[in-house]
């Protein structure tokens, strides 16, 4: 399962999301930052599970940012979910998905 997260401009609200993907009671997913024109990542700390994407030019769109993330999959993914940096994920949702 593919997690894509995307941020325009900054990742202030991405490490609460990430703490609430990382409570999760299913595993098998890969996550995905794309941070689209954000000068400073350091409040992302690095982990096994995520990639963080840093395009060489602004994207300034939602759909490229969501193509540019598929484009640099790590390996193949039977699902891809879109997330915005302000959500929060149920501890249950990545289980409930998969099902």
């Amino acid at each position: 399962m593919a997690l894509i997260i995307t941020a325009y401009k900054n990742v202030d609200l991405v490490p609460q999301l990430l703490s609430s993907i990382y409570k999760s009671n299913y595993s098998n997913y890969h996550i995905y930052v794309v941070a689209d024109d954000c000068p400073d990542c350091s409040l992302v700390k690095e982990n096994l599970k995520l990639s963080i994407l840093k395009p060489e030019t602004a994207l300034s769109s939602k759909l490229k940012s969501i193509k540019y993330a598929v484009t640099h999959y790590v390996r193949e993914h039977d699902t891809s979910i879109i997330l915005d940096s302000d959500n929060l994920v149920h501890s249950d949702f990545l289980m409930e998905m998969n099902n």
